[in-house]
């Protein structure tokens, strides 16, 4: 003979020391049914959503709630709450609304989740969150510590490389720009610059002016071509990027 236990495993039954059922007044489930973590205490003269009776229902962790059986015998309802509480990560840091929680999680993002603008970008190239970080906000905090300003990103000290302790930064958005995989170390006239604009400052000139002198140009109103100036030239930072 099959049971009600045989096919709703999940149920245990509240027994006296005889073994007998234990019974809970004049309303309650001559068996005193526990689904999950609830188990059957009595029926109420209240009504829920959908207008469906509610029961009371003690929970393992101590507390009460109210749902209908019928949610309840299902599966549908299995505690009072407490089980999705103990599924959600913790977040005891209290940061998690932090420039520094965001740009945790943003960089997990762009580097794991196919599905992020940013991925072609980072996760697609081979770039990577170090395990370390990637499993733990606090572990990334206490290497990076807090942004100094507002306008402070985190940056890869080594463009090619992972996010990890050792290679990133905060650092600002022309340190950013600074630091590309495009980015190129400038020598203009003997003088070395990181970025063309820091060679235009100081020779007063435009940027473009400079990027003339590395590359040439072709003057289409002469209709004539300006070779680069020996003493000017661009390497790429990253040449295996």
């Amino acid at each position: 003979m099959i049971t009600e236990t045989d096919t709703k495993p999940w149920i245990k039954y509240h027994t006296e020391e005889d073994g007998s059922p234990l019974i809970q007044g004049s309303d309650a489930w001559k068996a005193a049914p526990t689904y999950n973590r609830l188990t059957y205490i009595r029926e109420l003269d209240e009504r829920g959503i959908e207008n469906r009776r509610l029961s009371l229902w003690q929970c393992e962790c101590g507390e009460t709630t109210k749902a209908p059986r019928g949610r309840v015998v299902s599966g549908a309802t299995k505690s009072c709450g407490c089980m999705a509480r103990e599924s959600k990560p913790s977040l005891a840091h209290g940061m998690k609304y932090t420039k520094e929680y965001n740009t945790w999680a943003a960089i997990k993002a762009r580097c794991h989740n196919p599905k992020n603008k940013d991925f072609p970008k980072y996760g697609a190239r081979g770039v990577v969150v170090c395990t370390e970080w990637r499993n733990s906000f606090e572990s990334f905090w206490k290497c990076m510590g807090s942004a100094p300003t507002s306008k402070h990103q985190i940056d890869r000290i080594n463009t090619l490389g992972n996010y990890e302790p050792g290679n990133c930064r905060w650092a600002t958005a022309q340190e950013q720009c600074r630091n590309t995989v495009s980015a190129c170390d400038w020598y203009i006239k003997g003088i070395h610059f990181e970025t063309a604009k820091e060679a235009g400052v100081y020779f007063r000139v435009t940027e473009q002016t400079i990027h003339r002198w590395v590359k040439g140009y072709f003057d289409a109103r002469r209709g004539t071509q300006s070779p680069p100036k020996a003493s000017c030239m661009a390497v790429y930072r990253y040449p295996e990027r």
